[in-house]
């Protein structure tokens, strides 16, 4: 199977926001086992593209009238696409009413229906922003899970319609990641036992779980990089996040290594942008890997490309070889698991906007181009390709009997 994640990004009203400690993802699995596909059955771990969700005609369908199943919607086409790479798995990122609750179940269902068609693995990540336009970040969104706000809970807006989509369409052998939610520690350490509950609440939503679908696990992004990074550079924000774990007493090591916990890595890429409007591109190096959070929003355009996609091969661009390199290196990282200190079990990448290296969002690209480098492109296929070829995996299972 190959995986692919669907992140879903909702917005939530008129609600306080207070300070958050350090985030901290949990996550559950669904037909889990074990290990995670791109570790514990191949020799190294894949590079896996995300499928963002931000808006309903994202996720509604059209009848094109040629077959009873002929659908298509916007997150249809970004599946076609992420399944391109020779990736074995994908990630999929909805004002409120009972019909667009309804309409966001069956859009996602169709959707991930064409993903379980093309033999893709699942997993999801479900987001909340700030529905007032007032910056409140997530991670300090202070809410239960299980208490209506209106009409409705978060378990009714976002949960229960990703499990019924889910239920409707995953075979046995499906493997299925799913997060009650991302980037939003908040709320988590103010009720966690609403978010316990979740638990079996959504076992008994989707009925073809697995009896060992509940392993936690941890969830972060990749900080601020050296320009001339070195390939243990890559490990740093782990090894920061390591440290801040610490602070509440697990240890990343001790999970990864000796309680069968996995380690994912999600929204992983470089921008190219120097400010958090979304819209000052950076003109080196040194700029872009100081802020990789930072890119560029809208419509490509060649105007703000940071990267100069379109600009012929034979130019030296520095903040465009510096990329390329940037991939070639995560390439090499992930060969074999991940680098010298932490075992990586799975990694997606942000595939909206400028960290689109692979064009999957639709407003990564327009009729000026697109920010789909094909040589990162490239150097994604031929990883996947290597990381899931049954020589690789003989060797790696040689290499795994020769240590035990």
């Amino acid at each position: 199977m190959k995986p692919l994640l669907v992140l879903v990004a909702a917005l939530m009203l008129g609600h306080h926001v207070q300070a958050a400690p350090a985030n901290i993802q949990d996550s559950f699995l669904t037909g889990f086992k074990g290990p995670f596909p791109t570790l514990g059955g191949y020799a190294g771990t894949e590079i896996s593209s995300t499928v963002p969700l931000l808006y309903q005609n994202d996720w509604d369908v059209n009848y094109l009238g040629k077959a009873a199943d002929d659908w298509s919607s916007k997150c249809i086409d970004m599946v076609y696409k992420a399944n391109e790479f020779q990736a074995k798995v994908v990630n999929c990122c909805p004002k409120v009413n009972k019909l667009a609750i309804d309409r966001f179940r069956f859009g996602l269902q169709w959707c991930l229906a064409k993903a379980v068609e093309l033999g893709l693995d699942i997993a999801i990540t479900p987001h909340l922003d700030d529905g007032l336009e007032m910056g409140g970040w997530r991670n300090a969104l202070v809410f239960d899970p299980l208490v209506k706000y209106g009409n409705f809970s978060y378990y009714d807006v976002m949960l229960r319609p990703i499990a019924q989509a889910l239920n409707a369409v995953i075979t046995p052998d499906t493997q299925v990641l799913l997060a009650m939610q991302g980037e939003m520690s908040a709320t988590v350490v103010r009720y966690p036992r609403s978010w316990t509950s979740l638990v079996s609440r959504l076992k008994n939503d989707i009925v073809t779980l697995r009896d060992d679908a509940d392993q936690l696990m941890p969830n972060l992004k990749v900080g601020a990089l050296k320009p001339a990074f070195k390939l243990d550079d890559l490990e740093d924000a782990i090894w920061q996040f390591d440290e801040e774990l610490k602070q509440f007493g697990p240890n990343l090591k001790d999970l990864i290594h000796n309680q069968g916990k996995a380690l994912i890595l999600s929204e992983y890429g470089v921008g190219g942008g120097v400010h958090q409007n979304g819209s000052v591109p950076a003109k080196t190096a040194a700029e872009a890997a100081q802020f990789p959070f930072f890119g560029i929003w809208g419509s490509y355009s060649p105007a703000i490309d940071p990267w100069n996609t379109t600009a012929p091969e034979d130019k030296h661009i520095e903040v465009r070889d510096w990329r390329r390199r940037f991939y070639k290196e995560t390439s090499r990282w992930l060969m074999d698991g991940g680098g010298s200190r932490y075992r990586v079990d799975g990694l997606y990448l942000w595939s909206l906007a400028s960290w689109d290296v692979q064009a999957i969002h639709y407003a990564s690209s327009s009729s000026e181009g697109s920010y789909r480098d094909p040589i990162i492109a490239a150097t994604i296929t031929q990883h996947n390709k290597y990381v899931h070829s049954p020589y690789r995996r003989r060797a790696h299972r040689r290499r795994t009997l020769k240590r035990v």
